[in-house]
């Protein structure tokens, strides 16, 4: 997220959680209905337009409140699924990302698994003549990993405030690669898109599946990552060079010996024996973290600067919560695998 953005969010989030966090402010308006949506954001300079991301590589435009009909990119004939169920298959397209200066580079970013079984992120262009279409001749890979598999592939693009593209790449049951530096599975990885040769630099290590991360007002970035058979966690990072400890640890516990050098403990852990099951990171609004779960689709709140955090659980779900996101107003989103997109009012 771009620092304006970031401070734009944590401002207008005054409102959208009053002092004390009353839950009875918050309700969930429905924008529309969608085929599998994964993911939804907003484009800096996007004159109000909501762009949704669904599964099967087709990217919508929400406008006035109305989906157009045809979509924004389409990219259907290039992304692998070969399951409809997400929990047998959770490849496709899982995210998008754009420019911070995307009004006059016209840059967007997708994150998808492509024909190959890659996991696969590229660059595109808008079309100089028509706002609502992406210019598919313009595009270029920026990286790939071979080999994606089924599951636990990460998935999430965002710019931080150095004007850097950052990316989640899961583990893909692949149990040594998130210590291996050789391996950009179990990664965090930073790509200067401005360069004339861009290429993933290993930002952060040690991760499982960080399927969403967000970047706080301050800069920092707080990843949910989606962990095995015990526990969820959330961590907060502060610069390069972290080690979330995987698979050595899972949460707050120590599963194996071995050296972990740089480890961070997660801020937050959630236990499976409470009823966690795969953790849906979001984003910090006035001071709080909102995030959720797959499963139960509950949302909470979370102190991060709290000593210890602290979090509860709001009285807002989301059946099948896959996402948040933030449209080019700011304001918050969730998404449900079954369909429907809500904005988070209060």
């Amino acid at each position: 997220m771009r620092r304006a953005a970031a401070v734009a969010l944590a401002v207008a989030a005054a409102a959208l959680l009053p002092p004390g966090g009353a839950a009875a402010a918050l309700r969930l308006e429905r924008v529309g209905s969608f085929a599998q949506p994964v993911y939804v954001t907003g484009p800096p300079g996007a004159g109000g337009r909501l762009f949704v991301g669904e599964r099967r590589g087709r990217v919508r435009i929400v406008r006035g409140g109305r989906k157009l009909r045809l979509p924004f990119l389409d990219i259907h004939r290039e992304v692998l699924i070969r399951s409809r169920y997400e929990t047998v298959d959770q490849r496709g397209l899982l995210s998008i990302a754009f420019a911070p200066d995307y009004r006059t580079s016209r840059r967007l970013y997708v994150f998808f698994v492509d024909r190959r079984d890659r996991i696969r992120v590229d660059e595109l262009r808008r079309s100089r003549s028509d706002p609502d279409r992406a210019d598919k001749t313009s595009r270029r890979t920026l990286f790939t990993v071979p080999g994606a598999g089924r599951v636990h592939h990460g998935g999430q693009l965002a710019f931080g405030r150095d004007g850097a593209l950052y990316a989640s790449v899961g583990f893909t049951n692949e149990e040594d690669a998130p210590q291996d530096p050789a391996s950009l599975r179990g990664k965090i990885v930073r790509i200067d898109v401005d360069a004339p040769d861009p290429r993933p630099e290993v930002w952060a290590t040690g991760l499982r599946n960080p399927y969403r991360f967000s970047f706080a007002p301050d800069g920092r970035m707080v990843v949910a990552d989606v962990g095995g058979d015990e526990a969820e966690e959330i961590t907060v990072l502060d610069g390069a060079g972290a080690n979330l400890g995987w698979p050595l640890y899972e949460g707050d516990r120590r599963l194996e010996d071995g050296d972990v050098a740089g480890y961070v403990p997660p801020a937050i852990t959630h236990r499976h024996a409470a009823g966690w099951c795969s953790i849906i990171g979001g984003y910090v609004v006035d001071g709080r973290y909102l995030y959720g779960d797959l499963c139960s689709g509950d949302i909470h709140a979370a102190r991060l600067d709290a000593t210890p955090p602290t979090t509860r659980r709001l009285r807002l779900s989301v059946p099948y919560l896959v996402s948040f996101g933030t449209d080019t107003r700011d304001r918050l989103y969730a998404v449900s695998f079954r369909g429907p997109v809500w904005r988070i009012a209060g």
